[in-house]
């Protein structure tokens, strides 16, 4: 990761995967679809994100026969749709959560 582009492809991949990690080991992650939502968001994202981590670390982007396709256009229309992604899962997740915790689960 020597550049700037890796690190933040590198941030990605380790915060996919605490993502993951986390939405496993709770409630909402096997029982309702918001949960499922957010494990396929969270799974797709470590794997692609990974993905793009290797091409970028072996210079495949740089390559002269494959230099003219629009790589980086495509990973910027990845990372959006990613980032709405997790938007969108994130927001379901935690209308869920305050749910429970109005009726009463969480409280002390």
């Amino acid at each position: 990761t020597k550049t700037v582009r890796g690190a933040v492809r590198l941030t990605c991949v380790a915060l996919n995967f605490c993502a993951r990690v986390s939405m496993a080991a709770s409630f909402p992650a096997k029982e309702l679809s918001r949960g499922q939502f957010f494990n396929f968001t969270a799974w797709t994202g470590l794997i692609l994100s990974t993905i793009i981590l290797l091409i970028h670390s072996f210079n495949v982007f740089n390559r002269p026969d494959i230099r003219h396709w629009p790589w980086h256009q495509v990973e910027t229309c990845y990372s959006m749709v990613w980032a709405f992604f997790y938007l969108v899962a994130s927001s379901c997740v935690a209308e869920f959560t305050g749910k429970l915790h109005d009726h009463g689960y969480w409280n002390n």
